[in-house]
């Protein structure tokens, strides 16, 4: 599928993005920070080294991005001059976490930096170390409200509760872990051995679901309002349902490295250093669930028991897919 717009800020792949702000701010590996706005018209470089880490928002007023040299860059909104904290140490990876960051380090601690510090030039170590026996590097990192989610060198996911300090180990994937999302309650992450998995985070941690319709290494996770989206480098998007079911599957003709959700539009980064616009993509699926109720109406068809329905009443006038949408859907 051909995107509506098409931009180049970066010379490599497009690591991470997002909408702060009203524009469109995007890291690369090249070690760049580009902002540019949301139709991809113009774009501008900001002029700070050693960009190749991850980045968070916080409190969505601030976004702050780690470099390979311990320090962290934080912008304030509507600003693109950053303050400059000095870590001491070399920053794995890094998520937000209620007020600040959490930071997780080489040697797989975690230490907290709340707003107030986080916007202080001055150097502090000081801040509270939350977590220090983790066994294994911390290669990706959420949280959110007493849960934090570390996917580990070893390929296992460790969901740490901040009020008791307790920990559930996630097994099954093979291969590294590349993303992690949480969206209601469910933490969904993916891998280089080509699989989604959602895992049940508030109980004890069960595998509720193996997605295995990427046919590559699948390397970005984004939330939108009703569901995830992925993306692989199959060159492939597919837009998720809260219940893991496939609402539709976007030909990208790149390898996708990251993903951001903004209203109904999707962004896709590429490996090549595109940024890729696709406009209104998430309409097509309000449309289907519209078709759905429209459907469940005409035909007087219950709430449940749909797929039985269809066998008898509907088989033939709709496509299989929308039958499966009628019973994700239940509307």
């Amino acid at each position: 599928m051909k995107p509506d717009v098409t931009l180049r800020p970066h010379f490599e792949e497009v690591r991470y993005m997002y909408i702060f702000g009203g524009e469109l701010w995007s890291s690369g590996f090249n070690d760049t920070i580009q902002v540019t706005d949301t139709n991809l018209q113009s774009t501008n470089a900001l002029n700070y080294v050693n960009i190749t880490g991850s980045s968070v928002i916080v409190n969505k007023e601030y976004i702050v991005y780690r470099s390979s040299n311990n320090r962290l860059y934080i912008f304030k909104i509507g600003t693109n001059v950053a303050i400059i904290k000095y870590i001491g140490y070399d920053i794995s990876t890094m998520s937000s976490y209620k007020d600040g960051i959490i930071i997780a380090s080489h040697n797989s601690t975690l230490q907290l930096i709340g707003l107030e510090d986080l916007t202080k030039s001055t150097v502090n170590n000081d801040n509270p170390i939350m977590i220090t026996h983790i066994n294994h590097r911390i290669w990706e990192m959420t949280a959110a409200d007493n849960i934090i989610c570390c996917a580990l060198a070893n390929n296992n996911i460790e969901i740490w509760n901040t009020d008791n300090n307790s920990c559930i180990t996630l097994c099954g994937h093979k291969k590294w872990i590349t993303c992690l999302v949480i969206h209601k309650h469910v933490l969904w992450s993916s891998s280089s051995d080509n699989t989604i998995r959602r895992w049940d985070i508030t109980n004890n941690g069960e595998c509720l679901q193996v997605i295995q319709d990427h046919k590559g290494y699948t390397r970005a996770l984004n939330e939108w309002r009703n569901g995830v989206c992925s993306g692989s480098w199959d060159q492939t998007v597919i837009i998720w349902n809260s219940n893991g079911v496939k609402l539709r599957s976007i030909s990208v003709e790149s390898l996708v490295m990251s993903i951001i959700v903004h209203d109904k539009d999707i962004y896709v980064g590429a490996m090549g250093g595109n940024i890729m616009l696709y406009k209104n993509a998430i309409i097509e699926v309000d449309t289907l669930k519209d078709i759905c109720s429209r459907v469940i109406i005409k035909y007087n068809i219950p709430f449940y028991g749909i797929r039985e329905s269809f066998n008898t009443l509907i088989e033939p006038i709709l496509p299989q897919e929308l039958v499966d949408l009628l019973e994700t859907y239940k509307v």
